[in-house]
């Protein structure tokens, strides 16, 4: 069964509800952008810094773990 919460979308709350749901089920790790800029979506989306969102839900978890998503080697190919 999927978990139903009011808060969705890029928020810490949403986070905070989503994580422990997500070990609860079996989840075996969480990544997290470290970049302030959604490639997809675009720079006027809402998003996550990505050590101090994954230091909270360290937290709030005890198994998952927690890894920051590295897009620097992307973008630095986009650019080249």
């Amino acid at each position: 069964m999927v978990a139903r919460h009011p808060i969705r979308g890029v928020s810490y709350e949403y986070a905070k509800f989503a994580a422990p749901k997500a070990e609860e089920i079996g989840v075996e790790s969480i990544w997290v952008p470290d970049h302030l800029l959604n490639p997809i979506k675009g720079e006027n989306m809402d998003c996550l810094e990505a050590w101090t969102t994954l230091a909270a839900l360290a937290s709030i978890t005890k198994k998952v773990e927690l890894f920051p998503t590295l897009f620097a080697k992307a973008f630095a190919i986009l650019l080249s």
